[in-house]
């Protein structure tokens, strides 16, 4: 009796609750890093977040002029602090057009090189360019084409997206549509009007908000990695 009477008066505490666990924390922003030039860097990725509202992904650009990206792509994997979860590879409607068999092994060992160090590879179509305007920016593709006999850009830059979408399915990686997104229509290889910078290369400001839909789009497709 005088056991139970004790019991009464001891004040009932609620159980601790259990720790959390790495399950029940929130994931970690998916940190992701875009190798391009000019067009990239007019984007301000890094304000990407804030812009779209969103708190699950981190976008840095990194900025290598020229096609070939090895210099940069080396610096961001010999990263001991924000290791990217993803890197995409963009290029630029400038180098094209090019030597076609070098730009496509220079991709491929690009992937390579990500795959081994673990972190997912992502691959851009080039942004097309716009038609020439004037005549004397008809008379400069005359020449390039009927006189120099030189590969229309926009038929380089097609050709190279062509080849690109194939390997990527191959290879099963992502595709951050740039083409298919800034096309004049379906199907077509020139870059919609109302998105012309200008110089018929880069990008206006009605062209970003167009990029970040599909930026956001593929970023919904990447499966987020384990934490490390």
């Amino acid at each position: 009796m005088l056991s139970a009477l004790l019991l009464l008066l001891v004040p009932m505490t609620a159980p601790a609750e259990p720790p959390a666990t790495a399950s029940s924390a929130a994931p970690r922003p998916l940190r992701i890093v875009l190798i391009g030039a000019s067009i990239a860097r007019g984007w301000q990725l890094d304000a990407f977040a804030a812009r779209t509202g969103r708190s699950d992904v981190i976008v840095e650009y990194v900025g290598e002029y020229g096609f070939d990206k090895s210099k940069a792509l080396a610096a961001v994997r010999a990263r001991t602090e924000n290791r990217p979860d993803v890197v995409i590879l963009k290029e630029c409607g400038a180098y094209f057009p090019g030597d076609q068999p070098t730009y496509e092994a220079m991709l491929r060992r690009w992937v390579d090189a990500l795959r081994t160090s673990g972190v997912v590879p992502v691959v851009a179509t080039v942004a097309p360019v716009a038609a020439p305007q004037g005549v004397v920016a008809h008379l400069k593709e005359f020449v390039k084409g009927w006189i120099l006999r030189r590969e229309d850009q926009n038929e380089a830059i097609a050709r190279y997206n062509s080849w690109l979408r194939g390997y990527a399915a191959e290879q099963k990686l992502a595709v951050l549509d740039l083409e298919a997104a800034l096309s004049a229509a379906e199907g077509s290889p020139r870059l919609d009007p109302r998105y012309d910078g200008g110089d018929g290369l880069h990008l206006n400001d009605a062209a970003y908000p167009v990029l970040d839909r599909e930026l956001g789009r593929l970023i919904d497709r990447i499966e987020r990695p384990a934490s490390r």
